[in-house]
C-alpha cells in the first residue's frame, strides 16, 4: 500500500472514530429512551408496582393500643419500615391473604427483614379467640386497636377510598411517613420487589 493510500485510509479512520464520539451517546440514550419502562428498576419512579403517596403522608396524633396493653404513638413508626394492613372486626378471605402474604414478604427479605415491622390497625377488636386464631402463625405481628375517633385513618386515604374497605398493604418509612400502598390486585412478588427497592436504596431505617 503506497503512502498516499495508507494517509488517506488514516484520515477516513479518524473521520469515523470522530463521528462516533459525537453519535455515540445519542445512540445510546435513544435506545434507553425507547426501552426505559423495560430497564427500570422495581421502585424507581413510574416502575414501580404500588401506588405512590406524593407527597408521602406524615403521621401524626398516632394514638394505637396494642393488645398488650402498650400505648402506641408516633415513636412506634420511627427508624423502621412498616408495614400496615386495616381492618375491621371481621376478616374475610382477603384480609387474611393480605396477613398471610405480609408475613412471607417480610421473611422474604432475608437478612434485611429485622428492617420491616408489621402492623395490624383494627377500628374493632374481635373477642380474644377469635383474634388468637386469627393471628396464629404471625408472631412477629403487632395488632393495635385505633383510637375511636378513626382520624389515623385519613392519613392512609386514596381519594373517596375508605382504607378499611381499600384491603390495601401501606408501607410507612422510618421516619413516620406514609409513602406507598399496594391494592390486594399487586402480585405479593411486585410487593417485595418494591419492598426490597426501598431497602437497597434508603439511607434511613
Amino acid at each position: 500500500m503506497s503512502d498516499s493510500r495508507r494517509a488517506l485510509l488514516i484520515s477516513r479512520l479518524k473521520l469515523v472514530l470522530l463521528a462516533l464520539c459525537f453519535l455515540g451517546p445519542l445512540v445510546v440514550a435513544w435506545v434507553w429512551y425507547a426501552n426505559v419502562d423495560q430497564w427500570r428498576p422495581a421502585g424507581a419512579g413510574g416502575g414501580s408496582h404500588g401506588e405512590l403517596f406524593d407527597p408521602p403522608r406524615p403521621l401524626s396524633d398516632v394514638r394505637l393500643q396494642a393488645t398488650d396493653g402498650a400505648v402506641l404513638d408516633e415513636a412506634y413508626f420511627q427508624g423502621q419500615w412498616t408495614m400496615v394492613y386495616a381492618g375491621g372486626a371481621e376478616c374475610d378471605e382477603v384480609c387474611e391473604s393480605r396477613l398471610y402474604f405480609s408475613r412471607q414478604i417480610r421473611t422474604a427479605l432475608g437478612r434485611d427483614m429485622q428492617r420491616v415491622q408489621r402492623l395490624y390497625a383494627l377500628v374493632e377488636l374481635p373477642d380474644a379467640g377469635t383474634l388468637e386464631a386469627r393471628i396464629e402463625g404471625h408472631p412477629d405481628l403487632t395488632v393495635a386497636r385505633i383510637a375511636e375517633d378513626g382520624s389515623l385513618l385519613e392519613s392512609f386515604r386514596h381519594a373517596d377510598e375508605d382504607p378499611l374497605d381499600a384491603r390495601r398493604i401501606y408501607i410507612v418509612d422510618p421516619l413516620g411517613n406514609v409513602i406507598m400502598s399496594f391494592s390486594p390486585e399487586v402480585d405479593p412478588r411486585d410487593l417485595r420487589d418494591d419492598l426490597k427497592h426501598l431497602l437497597r436504596v434508603s439511607r434511613i431505617g
